[in-house]
């Protein structure tokens, strides 16, 4: 009687046991399936997780489910295993079939995400209307097959065939494809293909591809080939195109047989006939010609070391001419759409400039570029991402495998391009976290010094092991990476001044630029000068920080400069004793410079003035005249900009009298002040400042780059101003005494339009900067009721001209504010205006709506906050 009971008591912990089992789980539920989707900042960043029953994308890679824990409010614990690495879980919680909570490992907490069916941004594709150049053969250049759509959805990738799940096209910019082979799922993501060309992605790394050569035998001999005496790379073979001395050819006609190969190259009819013995493995001897046989080597990723010293010095032109540097290129598995590119430091401007050249689909450019002397220069960077020296004249021939990092060069200065390729530069800071960083970069200046310093040495180490286990190489080699690395170190050391406490007059320690000046500066400058890019950065800070203590770089235009204006332009008559008391209290001046910069007390700067009280109230006379009080009233506001300028000007040349000695580089420094100067006012050098500049600037390139802006400016400020009805005049509003009213009478006449309000100044390089910009916007807000309405700071009338001239910044939409210096002060203090450049929007009402509207630059945002305000 009592067995029934002990059966039915079984059976029920067999469906509780069963109920609780059924909890935990290798699939994920039919619900959960899908995109779950969090908002992101910029488009384009990964926003969201693919859930499917058997797997979870998490950041581009696949993991899959190896269990499913239920909870019972509707949360799930999901433990994932990736192909290679760490197993990481997923929590789902408060899922109400829509939305829910969901967080990976190593999240800080939880997104709230909503569940869809399909990814955002991404339109599904079928299968048959895939691009044609993903179904051939492609190959990672070695003639095996790694890559092919194919069949009926299947997708052949390393060595395996996929069945296709599903294909995405993510912001028309790449394929994502869902594939499955068994229970094991993958992504392959399609990030740029050509005919020649396919990039490749899967589980965050990416891998390149070139079609499947039309004849497979010349993966027998591809690849880059160099003669075996010399240790010159000359030959160089691949699917389509060949390398021989610097020449890119076509194969003409292409015969093997069991070791040996018979090749016809063709270049704009000329044709180069080779014969390859291919008898030993990774050798083989060639005949050009029918000359004599040479025994050729397989290039690695690297030549070898040559055999050989080389004291051979870099190129030194004096910068007395400019010529011009060719590179011709191969980037073979390149999948990035996009120009190559050299940038270089400009000596003068110390600016960064570009060049760039077209690849083709066969990955072949040529770059042309000036140089003035042989420079640093830096190679496709962001792609290829090397450093590399060119000379001016220059021709060489550049190979680049983005698969293998194969990096070779011929041509001129070939040895020294190939040594530097396969040398790996030391980098103190590699692999240093932000946090460490930035903890260095606080440091107080002889802790940072003392940093710094083992930096160095360990960088100089570096470089004797590599030439202990490489004697042989380059005299360049040695001196270019000696002196590199010095000046890296040398241009970190000095930049921190721009820590030092100016308000405080705070300088280095003694022993702080003791360092400097004995070991790093040593008056002794790397010849050329831009051998090493960092030389002349060092150079600017390190002047700059002596020029700043020397307590002769500041400078202050006075009233009595003004005086002294008006005497020389013949405007102001001045007795002996008017002239006696201007130069007693120039005096004066000096001396409580000196005194302030000495933290001096008011009791010892009262009785340093005491002995020039009476030349202060003969001054005070002088200023009440009628002749000098219009002047200070009406013209010398705008004097005095040109007058600071000359002060500084001939400060910068003096200091550079007292501390440059090499001839060459003094001409170097002061050309760049002249040219700063043109930059700076935007407005052709007076006639006394130009002839000091004739005087002083001995080498006629450098004469050159400072005439060509000087003859643009003075050209430029003949021109006519289109829309003359754009600059406001504003005489009338020298009266104006309350900042609301000013404001409202200036932007009433635009009521019903949006303005787009610039604070800015002739001085300020930023708001300088941003002008340019400004016609692209204007282009996508034409026709609609915007006006640009411009307020200038402090700006000279030929300057604020000139600038306008050369942006086009007039028009029936912009407006132009030049206001009384008292107006443009009253305006900006009611508007809290800090810094310049300062954007603003007004809506169509007249009220101030966006007190840090985008810069021009930023276009995208900017029009769309203006056609946010038109639309209301």
């Amino acid at each position: 009687m009592k067995q029934p009971k002990l059966v039915l008591i079984f059976t029920f912990i067999l469906l509780l046991c069963g109920s609780v089992v059924a909890q935990n789980k290798t699939q994920i539920p039919q619900e959960l399936q899908g995109f779950w989707h969090f908002e992101v900042q910029n488009k384009g960043d990964w926003d969201g997780a693919r859930v499917g029953e058997t797997y979870v994308e998490f950041f581009y890679k696949i993991y899959q489910v190896t269990e499913v824990v239920e909870g019972t409010d509707h949360s799930y614990q999901i433990t994932l295993k990736p192909e290679e690495g760490n197993t990481i879980s997923l929590s789902i919680e408060g899922f109400d079939g829509k939305t829910a909570q969901l967080k990976f490992s190593g999240w800080t907490e939880t997104k709230s995400c909503s569940l869809l069916e399909y990814p955002v941004d991404t339109e599904p594709v079928a299968f048959s209307d895939m691009p044609a150049p993903l179904f051939k053969k492609w190959t990672k250049g070695d003639g095996v097959v790694t890559f092919q759509l194919h069949g009926n959805n299947k997708l052949f990738f390393n060595n395996e065939d996929w069945d296709v799940v599903s294909i995405g096209h993510y912001l028309d910019k790449e394929y994502r494809i869902l594939v499955k082979n068994d229970e094991i799922h993958k992504f392959v993501y399609v990030l740029n293909y050509s005919d020649k060309n396919l990039l490749v992605a899967s589980n965050l790394k990416n891998v390149g591809y070139v079609p499947l050569a039309s004849n497979p035998d010349i993966y027998r001999i591809l690849g880059n080939w160099a003669e075996k005496n010399s240790n010159q790379w000359r030959l160089g073979f691949f699917e389509e195109t060949a390398i021989f001395n610097g020449e890119f050819y076509t194969y003409k006609s292409l015969e093997f047989d069991d070791s040996s190969c018979e090749i016809v190259l063709e270049n704009q009819g000329k044709t180069i006939h080779l014969d390859l013995d291919l008898t030993a493995k990774d050798l083989c001897q060639v005949k050009i010609d029918g000359e004599k046989e040479q025994t050729y080597f397989k290039c690695e990723k690297h030549l070898p070391a040559y055999a050989t010293a080389d004291h051979t010095k870099f190129l030194d032109t004096g910068f007395l001419k400019v010529d011009t540097v060719t590179i011709r290129g191969l980037l073979r598995n390149n999948s990035v759409d996009k120009p190559f590119s050299v940038s270089i430091r400009d000596p003068l401007t110390q600016e960064q400039v570009e060049f760039y050249a077209d690849v083709d689909e066969r990955g072949i450019f040529t770059l042309k570029f000036p140089l003035m002397n042989t420079t640093q220069v830096y190679l496709d960077w962001g792609r290829m991402t090397k450093v590399a020296v060119m000379e001016p004249g220059e021709r060489c021939l550049l190979f680049y495998d983005f698969s293998t990092q194969q990096h070779l060069v011929m041509g001129d200065n070939e040895r020294f391009h190939n040594e530097v390729a396969a040398y790996e530069v030391f980098h103190p800071n590699k692999g240093m976290s932000r946090e460490d960083y930035a903890k260095m970069s606080n440091m107080k200046p002889m802790p940072f010094l003392e940093v710094k310093k083992e930096e160095l040495q360990k960088s100089y180490d570096h470089l004797q092991n590599y030439l202990e286990e490489n004697p042989t190489q380059s005299e360049k080699f040695k001196y270019y990476h000696q002196e590199n690395y010095r000046f890296q170190i040398a241009f970190y050391i000095m930049q921190k001044r721009f820590s030092l406490d100016r308000n405080e007059r705070e300088q280095f320690p003694e022993g702080y630029m003791e360092y400097v000046s004995d070991t790093l500066y040593q008056n002794e400058p790397v010849k050329p000068y831009t051998l090493a890019r960092d030389y002349l950065l060092f150079m600017r800070d390190y002047m700059g920080y002596k020029h700043e203590i020397s307590g002769k770089a500041s400078h202050s235009v006075s009233s009595i400069d003004g005086l002294r204006y008006l005497e020389k332009e013949g405007r102001l008559k001045l007795s002996e004793q008017e002239n006696q008391a201007i130069a007693k209290s120039k005096e004066f001046y000096e001396i409580l410079g000196k005194l302030r910069m000495e933290n001096a007390d008011s009791a010892t700067i009262a009785e340093a003035s005491k002995p020039y009280e009476d030349a202060s109230l003969k001054l005070n006379e002088l200023f009440q005249r009628e002749e000098v009080k219009n002047f200070m009233k009406n013209e010398w506001g705008e004097i005095t900009s040109l007058l600071f300028d000359k002060m500084r000007l001939e400060a910068d040349l003096a200091h550079l009298d007292r501390e440059v000695k090499d001839p060459l580089l003094k001409d170097l420094f002061e050309t760049q002040k002249f040219y700063w100067l043109l930059d700076y006012r935007k407005t052709s050098l007076p006639a006394d400042l130009y002839e000091t500049f004739q005087q002083r600037v001995q080498n006629p390139v450098f004469a050159a780059r400072v005439d060509e802006p000087n003859n643009y400016y003075r050209e430029l400020i003949t021109q006519d101003i289109y829309y003359i009805e754009s600059l406001k005049n504003t005489d009338h509003l020298k009266e104006a005494k309350d900042a609301d009213s000013l404001l409202a009478s200036l932007i009433e006449p635009y009521r019903g339009k949006v303005i787009y309000v610039d604070f800015w100044g002739t001085w300020c390089g930023p708001c300088k900067g941003q002008m340019q910009y400004v016609k692209f916007v204007k282009e996508d807000l034409k026709d609609k009721d915007v006006i640009f309405m411009y307020f200038a700071n402090n700006s000279p009338e030929a300057s604020w001209k000139n600038i306008i001239r050369e942006n086009q910044l007039t028009g029936e939409n912009a407006v132009h504010y030049r206001l009384p210096r008292e107006q443009q002060a009253m305006i900006e203090r009611r508007l809290s205006v800090r810094s310049f450049p300062t954007y603003m929007l007004i809506d169509k009402e007249g009220n101030i709506v966006n007190m840090s509207a985008p810069r021009p630059q930023d276009k995208k945002a900017l029009v769309s906050a203006v056609t946010n305000l038109l639309n209301q």
